[in-house]
């Protein structure tokens, strides 16, 4: 079972919420909930408090009934309704929302409240639950190396023909995604492909129809500055140079250089996978 996010609980109840990146500037929320024998809730609203704490001063989603007023937290910055308030319509005991502008690593740090109506063995109660956030069991992966100067692009190569197109005409068996001109971006991005692969992963998946959530990614070639250009396998947890997959259409002279132009299938500007930040925002 993945590690929820926040698990909120209260007699009887208890409700579990997880977390994963959807895209490059957005999280998903689900909902799960636990009921003890005979006990009913209904979820009205989810708040969340990123940052530095106390947030804005937003305690209230929608209807007034819908707040955090006295819910141990000096305000939030995002708030999105579940479902609604009032006993005659189905409890909202499950489901998921977006919440754009941010990131999981936002959520380091940040606590969450959770109103809910129609509580307890009569539901005739309510809640006002707070949460701190729950980091992960096992930590990202650390497979590239922090880059010693400005990284300029990385080439993604994937376990698929789909795609693969170069070299012409028929391909060298897997599909290369190159991800350039990281020196425009409008923040200067990491030099660690760590920090950011998971969102590229996201963006790609949303965005490439060669890419899916099973399309295997077999490793990255970085490139920038006078740093030795080099081939890192993902998801084994090692920054040292690997060897490149077997028949890959890349070339070395002496150990840079490994890309000629007609071995990339794609390629996408950094910025469009990172444009400009969203400022803050509050969701009501």
């Amino acid at each position: 079972m993945a590690t929820p996010a926040f698990t909120f609980t209260a007699e009887g109840v208890t409700v579990f919420v997880f977390a994963e990146q959807q895209g490059p500037n957005s999280v998903g929320f689900t909902f799960e909930t636990q009921l003890a024998e005979g006990y009913r809730i209904d979820l009205n609203g989810f708040f969340l408090d990123i940052g530095e704490e106390g947030g804005s001063d937003f305690r209230v989603e929608g209807q007034r009934a819908n707040n955090m007023l006295g819910g141990n937290n000096d305000g939030y910055d995002y708030a999105v309704g579940l479902g609604s308030i009032g006993g005659n319509d189905a409890d909202y005991r499950s489901g998921s929302i977006v919440i754009e502008g941010i990131s999981l690593a936002d959520l380091v740090g940040a606590d969450a409240g959770l109103r809910a109506t129609s509580y307890g063995q009569d539901g005739e109660g309510s809640l006002k639950l707070v949460a701190d956030y729950t980091p992960p069991d096992e930590p990202p992966g650390d497979d590239f190396p922090p880059w010693g100067q400005d990284i300029s692009n990385v080439i993604l190569v994937f376990d698929t023909k789909a795609g693969d197109t170069k070299p012409a005409p028929d391909g060298d068996g897997y599909y290369t995604v190159k991800i350039d001109n990281w020196d425009d971006a409008n923040v200067a991005p990491s030099n660690d492909l760590d920090d950011s692969i998971d969102a590229i992963l996201a963006y790609l998946i949303a965005t490439d129809p060669n890419v899916d959530a099973d399309t295997e990614l077999l490793g990255a070639i970085i490139k920038g500055g006078t740093e030795a250009t080099n081939f890192y396998a993902f998801g084994e947890n090692n920054t040292d140079p690997d060897t490149p997959p077997v028949g890959l259409a890349l070339s070395w002279t002496g150990s840079s250089n490994p890309q000629p132009a007609n071995a990339v299938d794609v390629s996408y500007d950094y910025i469009d996978i990172f444009p400009a930040a969203v400022p803050d925002q509050i969701f009501v």
